[in-house]
């Protein structure tokens, strides 16, 4: 289906693109065709990740998946199309920056968590709202989410998508179910040699790898380490873009 950039709710131009189309040309003829739409010549078109498909990338286009029409050549791509491609499920919490939401993949129902961070509650930090409100900061930030998510490790939580929307910085990460380290302490009013030991090694290792990566946690704290296994003490570190440093 094709739908267009920067159009919330768009039903979508209800196109099957045919297997035979073997460039984006052959997809502008069938909106000609198919739509009327003349002025297409010069149209790109963007995948649900928000890179720009070209002939050479339309290979891995997968069944199901949408493409995102944008008429004009210097108009980049609208980020709120990521978030049209979740379900909201539930809040699974909300703090002084933020909420944070259980969410559902709609092409394969996979389960993740989207956090919002609102760069309005950071306006006392200076340095943060340099980053943030600066261009080149912000091309930064996406620079370092690129990077975050070629992190691949059992003891960190992997991101899927890191942009900035409006006023919040939005994360789409994988949805560990056990909650926070900081909970699961405060509960049990401390931890035992046992339980110290198991999380020190895991969260060590995660911190190790990172560093081999080039990437360094300057937030490293019960909050942002969660329990994908209560049960087995299995941790894994949630890593912010706007938190890190890649070098």
């Amino acid at each position: 289906m094709i739908r267009r950039n920067g159009k919330p709710g768009d039903a979508g131009l209800k196109t099957d693109i045919p297997d035979s189309a073997a460039s984006l040309d052959s997809i502008r003829d069938v909106l000609r065709e198919e739509h009327g739409m003349k002025h297409v010549s010069g149209c790109k078109f963007f995948g649900q990740d928000g890179n720009e498909v070209t002939d050479g990338t339309m290979v891995l286009l997968r069944d199901g998946d949408v493409l995102y029409l944008e008429p004009l050549a210097d108009r980049p791509f609208d980020y709120g199309n990521i978030l049209e491609q979740y379900t909201i499920l539930e809040q699974l919490g909300q703090g002084g920056f933020g909420q944070v939401h259980k969410a559902q993949y709609k092409l394969t129902h996979k389960v993740v968590a989207i956090k919002y961070m609102d760069i309005t509650e950071y306006s006392t930090d200076a340095e943060f709202m340099h980053i943030v409100y600066h261009a080149s900061k912000i091309d930064e930030i996406y620079r370092e989410a690129q990077a975050l998510q070629k992190l691949s490790h059992p003891n960190i939580v992997q991101l899927y998508h890191a942009f900035l929307l409006k006023q919040n910085v939005v994360l789409i990460m994988e949805y560990v179910p056990g909650g926070e380290l900081y909970k699961f302490v405060k509960e049990r009013d401390g931890l035992t040699e046992s339980q110290s030991r198991r999380f020190f090694v895991q969260l060590t290792d995660a911190v190790e790898y990172c560093h081999n990566k080039y990437v360094i946690h300057r937030d490293l704290k019960p909050t942002n380490i969660l329990l994908s296994d209560p049960v087995a003490l299995t941790v894994k570190v949630i890593i912010i873009p706007i938190e890190a440093v890649i070098r």
